[in-house]
């Protein structure tokens, strides 16, 4: 036996209401909406973070492993961090500075410079 549900207009934009709210991020605004909140920090300067830790972190780990004591494993970690983060930052390309195609040989800067 099926059962039919009426439902009210109003109670339909309720519904979307509610559904709209629980859509929200931890951030309290929806993916895609515009006028947000920005990120604290961009996804490369996160990812850089995130790679200094790991390599301060490991660097601390293995100091611990071979018995040097806490003080010198803690100073080995935070010199490591220091460290990593120039170089992840400078390994680690921006949009700006993407790596671009070389100039193919036919057609090229290169053939131009041969014929001259």
């Amino acid at each position: 036996m099926a059962s039919i549900i009426l439902v009210s207009p109003s109670a339909i934009g309720r519904m979307k209401e509610m559904k709209d709210k629980s859509c929200r991020t931890a951030t309290g605004w929806k993916n895609g909406e515009h006028g947000g909140p920005s990120p604290l920090l961009s996804l490369r300067s996160a990812l850089i973070f995130l790679l200094a830790l790991l390599t301060g972190g490991a660097a601390s780990g293995l100091t611990a492993v071979v018995r040097e004591g806490a003080a010198r494993s803690l100073l080995a970690g935070l010199a490591a961090t220091g460290l990593a983060v120039p170089f992840f930052n400078h390994l680690i390309a921006t949009e700006d500075s993407a790596l671009q195609p070389p100039n193919t040989v036919h057609g090229g800067a290169l053939e131009e410079k041969i014929h001259g």
